[in-house]
């Protein structure tokens, strides 16, 4: 089955908002088990297909890899409705996470704010750098 039928299937008519760069990356590493499977487990997260079809490049990762993304999360206190919210951030790679985490602590920003903002986790390392500047 063909990338595009398999996201028609999992998220019916959002599958349209799939932006061409995610398709991209999904077929890159093409399994539909594999995607099948990502998509029962981010539902289970609580995020929503809307969401996912925002983030469907997420849908290319093994469970086990956005499984332990998540679990980095919560060990920085994110909360699962945050997470959700900011589902982009399992397709982060641990160590850009921890070194805006730590740059953000840098900045006196507690780790409560980084909780409720944890979208500044996905920025571009460099620029929170800047903003330390």
């Amino acid at each position: 089955m063909r990338v595009k039928q398999v996201l028609k299937d999992l998220l019916g008519e959002l599958s349209s908002q799939v932006r061409d760069i995610s398709l991209d990356f999904i077929r890159n590493g093409y399994n539909e088990s594999e995607i099948k499977n990502s998509f029962k487990y981010l539902l289970g997260l609580g995020i929503k297909r809307k969401r996912i079809a925002g983030n469907a490049a997420l849908l290319s990762f093994k469970t086990q890899i956005l499984q332990d993304r998540y679990d980095y999360l919560r060990r920085l206190q994110i909360a699962p409705k945050n997470i959700s919210i900011h589902a982009h951030l399992l397709g982060r790679d641990q160590q850009t996470m921890q070194h805006n985490y730590d740059n953000l602590r840098r900045l006196q920003i507690t780790p409560k704010s980084i909780s409720t903002y944890a979208q500044l986790l996905g920025l571009n390392p460099e620029t929170i750098q800047h903003m330390q500047s």
